[in-house]
Formats: C-alpha cells, structure tokens, sequence
C-alpha cells in the first residue's frame, strides 16, 4: 500500500465516521451522546484531519528529495 492509498483509507474513514455519527445523533440526541461525541468522534476526526496533514507534507518531502536526487 503506498502513502496515497493511505490517505484514501483515512480520508474515506473519516467521512464514513462524520456521516454516520450524523445519522447516529438523529436518533440519539442526549447528555451522554453529546459527551461520546467529546471523548471519542471529535478527537478520532481530529486526529485522521492531522494524520492527512502529515501525510500530504511527507509526500511533498519525498517527491522533493526524489528531484533533488535525479
């Protein structure tokens, strides 16, 4: 698998979990689904929006050193 299939996997995950929280929280609407959302989504699509970040600068770091190395 290299890094674009990579961060295909991460990004659709991270879509695939937004939406269907969404439609999770249609029918769960209460203190304790407002405090899963705070302790696990919100952090879980925080950290796949960081991992993508980091992915896209290393993928700009290597095809950089692959120019500088022809």
């Amino acid at each position: 698998m290299g890094m674009a299939d990579g961060q295909a996997n991460i990004a659709r995950a991270g879509h695939d979990l937004e939406n269907r929280w969404h439609e999770m929280r249609r029918l769960w609407n209460d203190a304790v689904a407002s405090a899963f959302e705070a302790r696990f989504v919100v952090p879980l699509l925080q950290d796949a929006r960081r991992a993508l970040a980091a992915m896209d600068q290393m993928n700009r770091i290597l095809t950089q050193l692959r120019r500088d190395c022809e």
